[in-house]
């Protein structure tokens, strides 16, 4: 994964995990697997991903990830890069799969703020 990032960003999110701890790191971890668990049993019960019950959870979604990136552009980009050469399992060390990966994204295209 660090191919895909700037020596910059590598220095960026190496110190925003250092902000966090490993309390936080161990906390943003079990969030994500709950919120990725709870977007796979959307997608499972076949869930439009319009439906506004989406809504929130694509919210706390952007939040993740905003956390991680820390409103990078940059960042964000590589990341999104790391999805699209990898695959979700792989990118995501096995936390979620690429129809789950697909369906948040369509979810997050139905529900972009603003």
């Amino acid at each position: 994964m660090d191919s895909h990032y700037t020596p910059e960003q590598r220095a960026q999110t190496q110190a925003r995990a250092e902000a966090l701890g490993d309390d936080g790191l161990k906390r943003a971890e079990q969030e994500w697997a709950a919120l990725i668990a709870a977007v796979e049993a959307e997608r499972v019960a076949g869930t439009d991903p319009s439906d506004p019950r989406l809504a929130p959870l694509m919210e706390r979604w952007n939040g993740l990830v905003e956390q991680f990136t820390g409103g990078d552009a940059g960042i964000r980009e590589s990341v999104e890069r790391i999805y699209e050469d990898e695959g979700a399992e792989k990118a995501s060390r096995g936390a979620m799969s690429s129809a789950t990966m697909e369906y948040a994204h369509r979810a997050m295209a139905s529900h972009r703020p603003g």
